[in-house]
């Protein structure tokens, strides 16, 4: 029944990773015309019904995929070149790099919120200050944090997913001498396995998560960046994505039925979300059956976002395998920038937003925002990253040049 993945490189699951990772670029490229002013450097007090459900949809199973592939590969890192290997990489390429980068990338954030906020009318800076430079008073609110309540930009899924990485290889160190010795583990694992296979998998698991998503404060899943103390649920929920990606890497045969109902599952995530979306309205509105039934539409609405999620997990892992298994320069290349590229890319689009979305509409806003931005990203990946010792930091490996060819060649004589 345990079948662990092939030893080479799973393209369709490259390129899933990037997809995730990439999916966020455009979820913060939309915020302008979803939150309020304030809660973005731009924002909005009308905002986008469309893009609300967007937002939405995308917040319910992005970084649940990320955390399932984080896991997925894991395993396969760890079957390769073993335990220590792995946390080497990880302190290395997660660990590090949100250490090295957060607060570089505070300042930068924190300059490009109150240029936001200066140019939309919603702050209102002190006379004492008003003569810094954007600069200064990037720095300057820096100071404004106190220990552990440190905003962590959008760097903070480094941090889940370091401390998650750190529990379940010390979890794993401990329960993994006592499974050899329990029979009864290989049952509960073929049962597991015949569960995960049926058609309707995402539903029963949904079942399972519900109940930590109803333990979140928000209206459906928390976004923890705000503080250096866990958010429990969000762990849990996030924990759970990684065991279950690690545990998929030795049922690899599982994803040719992902990728049989790839079409159908994509679609209920999608018109459950729609459904969901106008109950999340409701308690955001305070409508009157949401007041008076508050407990009873937190559980119906986590339920719903709940099935919403396990179907887009199911179903876009059974797309990429499917309509990206074969290997392609250009999706490879992708694939490698995307870490780069989600790492950087929220200064670069913010920045972008102060110059397009006041005054556009979202439709004109919005797509020149993420041309402009993966445009820029791309092209300093390929500069700055590619061929260089960051690349090597962020993706453990340099990409090699290729050779230029030969003058006989080039001259079409051999």
């Amino acid at each position: 029944m345990s079948e662990p993945a092939a030893a080479g490189r799973d393209h369709g699951l490259d390129a899933l990773r990037a997809f995730a990772l990439l999916l966020g670029v455009l979820l913060h490229s939309v915020l302008p015309f979803v939150v309020a002013p304030g809660h973005w450097a731009v924002g909005t007090k009308e905002p986008s019904k469309v893009l609300a459900l967007t937002v939405y949809y995308l917040h319910s199973f992005r970084l649940e995929i990320f955390f399932l592939l984080a896991g997925f590969f894991g395993a396969m890192v760890v079957a390769r070149r073993g335990a220590g290997s792995y946390l080497r990489d990880r302190a290395r390429r997660i660990l590090l790099v949100f250490a090295i980068g957060l607060y570089p990338m505070k300042a930068v954030l924190g300059a490009l919120w109150i240029a936001g906020g200066l140019e939309t009318g919603w702050l209102d800076l002190p006379p004492d200050v008003r003569s810094l430079s954007l600069v200064e008073l990037g720095i300057g609110a820096l100071f404004l944090e106190s220990w552990p309540n440190i905003t962590l930009t959008h760097l903070w899924f480094l941090y889940y997913l370091a401390c998650t990485v750190a529990l379940f290889m010390a979890l794993r160190a401990v329960v993994a001498p006592i499974g050899r010795r329990v029979t009864a583990l290989d049952a509960i694992d073929r049962v597991f396995f015949r569960l995960v296979s049926a058609r309707l998998a995402p539903l029963a698991l949904a079942i399972v998560v519900t109940p930590i998503l109803v333990m979140m404060t928000g209206m459906d899943i928390d976004t923890p960046d705000s503080t250096f103390v866990w958010h429990l649920p969000v762990m849990l929920l996030y924990g759970l994505f990684f065991a279950f990606g690690w545990w998929l890497h030795w049922h690899a045969a599982l994803f040719a039925g992902f990728a049989r109902r790839w079409r159908s599952s994509i679609a209920i995530g999608i018109i459950v979300a729609i459904v969901v979306a106008i109950g999340i309205g409701m308690r955001a509105k305070g409508a009157p059956w949401a007041v008076a039934h508050p407990l009873a539409l937190k559980w119906l609405t986590s339920f719903g976002t709940s099935v919403t999620m396990m179907f887009s997990v199911f179903g876009w892992m059974g797309c990429f395998h499917r309509v990206f298994a074969n290997a392609s320069p250009a999706v490879r290349y992708v694939a490698d920038a995307s870490y780069w590229v989600y790492i950087v890319h929220l200064p670069v689009v913010v920045a972008l937003q102060l110059v397009l979305a006041p005054g556009n509409p979202w439709w004109i806003a919005v797509p020149c925002v993420n041309v402009a931005a993966m445009a820029i990203l791309l092209a300093s990946y390929h500069v700055f990253v590619r061929y260089t010792w960051i690349g090597a930091w962020l993706n453990g490996r340099r990409a090699v040049k290729a050779a230029a060819p030969a003058p006989e060649q080039r001259a079409g004589l051999s």
